[in-house]
């Protein structure tokens, strides 16, 4: 898993508003970090965290 793919994946789909597919990126890169996994190096782990966090319920809120 390339953290810093996934995370600019999930951001461009994110501005791009398709947020159910930015959501399955931001569920990859959640999990890649609760596996022990590091964050993009150039995203601090509470910068990332938040992102993660804000394009999960932003799409949850879109999907209703």
């Amino acid at each position: 898993m390339d953290p810093t793919a996934t995370y600019n994946a999930m951001w461009e789909l994110f501005t791009k508003e398709n947020y159910e597919e930015a959501a399955k990126h931001a569920r990859d890169l959640r999990a890649w970090l609760d596996n022990g996994g590091l964050p993009p190096p150039h995203v601090t782990l509470e910068r990332c965290e938040f992102v993660i966090r804000y394009v999960l319920a932003t799409a949850k809120l879109y999907k209703e």
